[in-house]
């Protein structure tokens, strides 16, 4: 999550949206409220979040 490490001209292109880190409870009603973009990563971060214990 440093700024400074992160690579490539997306997070520069204003019109590619918004590299800004989110943190969210450890939950997977938290990661459900998301806006996740794509269907593949949201699914999977709701699964493995599932699995998270508090």
């Amino acid at each position: 999550m440093h700024p400074g490490r992160r690579g490539g001209p997306d997070p520069d292109d204003p019109d590619t949206g918004d590299f800004s880190p989110v943190r969210v409870a450890p939950d997977a009603s938290a990661v459900a409220a998301l806006d996740l973009r794509a269907p593949e990563l949201a699914a999977y971060s709701y699964e493995d979040a599932e699995t998270w214990k508090p």
